[in-house]
């Protein structure tokens, strides 16, 4: 039993892919907490495990404030009248209302304005809706501060019961017999 780590981009998944082809078996030490924000948000396995644009891309049922939906715009790549902002030709964008004040500084976003009551948001905009990852990464600091051993010890029991023979494991099931 090895640990593989490294920063985004270094390869592991390519690495340990390899590994997997000549019979290891792998977890991971977030795979406890992705298999609860399943749970908790209903995140798909592909938004928890798959690419990262997946992962990082915010989650349209989960928008970071209270601001109402409008509907979603009817145009793509083209810039309505008075949309202050740079529109990508192949993004779809949502129409949302709100107050001038929640237009305030202290959002995690800056909309595309259009007036003073509606406003535009590209769809997935982690600054404006909750992503997979940023949810997984708030909620293992989270834990990580009650006991900085909590991933590591829960890897280790699963690896230990994985090495028995008796058990077998799946991303989104954990350990099982």
């Amino acid at each position: 039993m090895f640990c593989v780590s490294g920063f985004s981009g270094a390869g592991k998944d390519e690495f340990v892919r390899r590994l997997v082809q000549r019979g290891a078996e792998q977890t991971g030490l977030a795979d406890p907490a992705k298999r609860h924000m399943a749970d908790v948000y209903g995140f798909t396995e592909e938004q928890l495990f798959g690419p990262s644009a997946f992962r990082n891309a915010g989650d349209m049922r989960f928008p970071k404030n209270t601001l109402r939906l409008v509907k979603a715009s009817p145009f793509r790549g083209e810039i309505p009248a008075g949309i202050v902002g740079r529109v990508e030709p192949d993004a779809r964008y949502w129409a949302f209302a709100g107050r001038s004040s929640e237009l305030s500084e202290g959002l995690p976003y800056e909309p595309l304005q259009l007036g003073a009551s509606k406003f535009f948001v590209k769809e997935g905009d982690p600054k404006f809706w909750l992503s997979p990852r940023e949810s997984l990464q708030l909620y293992c600091e989270l834990m990580n501060n009650l006991d900085i051993n909590t991933w590591i010890r829960k890897g280790v029991e699963d690896q230990l019961l994985i090495a028995t023979g008796e058990y077998s494991y799946s991303r989104m099931k954990g350990v099982y017999k």
